[in-house]
């Protein structure tokens, strides 16, 4: 819909559950989740509608796409997937390839989800990582290695993390409210530098 709410466009048309809509860089296209193939699937369309394409094609459930755009122009698809048996996050070009694994939770019945891609062409993730039953904010640099923790209160379930348009703060949920909260985000080390709590 636009902004006033007057115009209302019917993107997709199709019996099944389309969901988790995330607009391309452009504005040009529009990624979902579909299970029309009978799983829970990628799909690409064009904003205005149209043919929609699948691009990921797994017996497993992929979930709450993001899109990254690399300085070369590369168009990336960044997804939480519950293939190879956990919920981890994981990579591949929009065009088409091969998937690539990005985190690995640390352990049984842990998991990584629900990207959210900063703005411009670093590829910095915020994601949410739940581990022992324990849900926080974090940030991955693909670039440079390891998730840092950004938030994480043992009192709450942080969840659902989004970066604003200058890439400077996240906002998330949180607090035993489920409050909305910010958090300034560090500067992300420059590939090849020393890693460390603040990296």
């Amino acid at each position: 819909m636009d902004p006033s709410g007057v115009e209302y466009t019917n993107v997709t048309q199709n019996p099944a559950r389309d969901h988790s809509p995330r607009w391309s860089p452009d504005g040009l296209s529009i990624l979902f989740v579909s299970d029309r193939e009978g799983q829970e699937d990628i799909w690409l369309i064009p904003a205005t509608g149209g043919e929609a394409r699948r691009l990921t094609d797994d017996p497993s459930a992929d979930l709450h796409p993001a899109w990254w755009r690399d300085q070369g122009g590369v168009d990336w698809l960044v997804y939480e997937s519950l293939r190879d048996g956990t919920h981890a996050l994981w990579k591949m070009p929009v065009a088409g390839g091969s998937p690539e694994r990005l985190t690995t939770p640390a352990g049984p019945g842990d998991w990584d989800g629900r990207p959210n891609v900063m703005p411009g062409t670093g590829g910095v993730i915020a994601f949410v990582r739940s581990h022992g039953g324990d849900q926080g904010i974090y940030r991955l640099n693909p670039a440079s290695g390891e998730p840092v923790r950004l938030a994480d209160d043992d009192a709450s379930l942080e969840d659902n993390p989004a970066f604003s348009p200058d890439g400077q703060r996240v906002v998330y949920q949180g607090g035993g409210n489920f409050d909305l909260w910010t958090i300034e985000v560090p500067v992300p080390a420059a590939p090849g530098a020393a890693k460390g709590s603040s990296g």
